[in-house]
């Protein structure tokens, strides 16, 4: 049976986030939307057997200063992975694009000159509803996702410095 094309191929690491450190870096704005984020992500953390203690929240100002302070918490040597949160709802200028664009670029840039793992769950949506579905509980919640990737991709980092990839 072939798969749908937006279907995704399964992974071949089970992602664990025993022993690590995590750090959960969160825009303000849009805050109903960003606690929903939040929970998700640190609850998926916590599922993949994370210490609540090992998982230290950073609220920035918006979106914008999400790249300087996944940066600066991913230079520690105390944290392991960055998972990255925020919302962004379309208005009537350009601004939303301009900030969605220097935000994912930023924060590309970071995951891949950090070498660490990055879960990217800023969402970017036209409305309320579009964003608020993405964070109902579930297989698709937006903050899950990003914890999960971060997990798989701090197993896939670590497997290729170890030459096992």
């Amino acid at each position: 049976m072939a798969r749908p094309e937006h279907a995704r191929l399964p992974s071949l690491i089970r992602p664990t986030a025993v022993g690590l450190r995590a750090a959960v870096v969160a825009s303000r704005w849009n805050g109903l939307v960003v606690e929903r984020l939040i929970t998700g992500a640190r609850g998926a953390l916590l599922e993949h057997g994370a210490r609540a203690d090992d998982i230290r929240e950073i609220l920035v100002p918006g979106a914008f200063e999400l790249p300087a302070a996944t940066d600066a918490v991913l230079a520690r040597d105390d944290v392991d992975v960055a998972v990255v949160l925020g919302c962004l709802l379309r208005g009537e200028t350009i601004h939303f694009e301009l900030i969605a664009r220097a935000a994912t670029g930023g924060i590309e840039e970071v995951a891949r000159l950090r070498r660490k793992g990055v879960g990217f769950g800023l969402l970017a949506v036209d409305t309320l509803e579009q964003a608020l579905a993405r964070t109902e509980p579930g297989p698709h919640h937006a903050g899950v996702a990003a914890a999960v990737a971060a997990l798989e991709m701090h197993a896939v980092l670590a497997s290729i410095r170890d030459g096992e990839a």
